[in-house]
């Protein structure tokens, strides 16, 4: 298989035993591998074990929210692919909606959405994602 780069976390320089942290903020829904590719000073390259996280939603969630609490902008991400018309529905704890964008999906994971001018106030609510003749009702905050 093939490894994308994610990111770079440089060396303190001490010698000691030393704990770095690494997140990755990519949204979606799947199984991922990860390794380390460490870079000795003499410029020696050593890889750590391959590890395996999968998704820590609870089984049967196929939807989620990033990031939560939502600020400007936030990803609908799915855990397999989708196609055809998405809608998104933002509704207040009374059920009334507040907020509402539609798109075509074709073979997506991930799709973004903007707030922009029509933001809802900062409160507790609740996003309704409707694909593939499916709802999902997920918490949401917006700030």
């Amino acid at each position: 298989g093939r490894f994308d780069k994610l990111g770079t976390v440089n060396a303190n320089g001490v010698s000691s035993v030393y704990t770095y942290q690494f997140t990755d903020n990519q949204p979606a829904l799947r199984r991922y591998f990860y390794r380390l590719k460490i870079v000795e000073k003499s410029g020696a390259i050593e890889y750590s074990t391959t590890i395996i996280l999968e998704s820590n939603v609870a089984a049967g969630t196929r939807v989620k929210v990033l990031p939560n609490p939502v600020s400007e902008q936030f990803t609908v991400a799915f855990e397999k692919s989708v196609s055809g018309p998405i809608a998104v529905v933002i509704s207040d704890m009374s059920g009334r909606e507040v907020w509402k964008d539609e798109r075509l999906a074709n073979g997506d994971y991930n799709l973004g959405f903007s707030l922009s001018s029509r933001k809802p106030s900062k409160g507790s609510y609740i996003v309704n994602v409707y694909a593939q003749n499916q709802r999902t009702a997920l918490p949401v905050l917006i700030q």
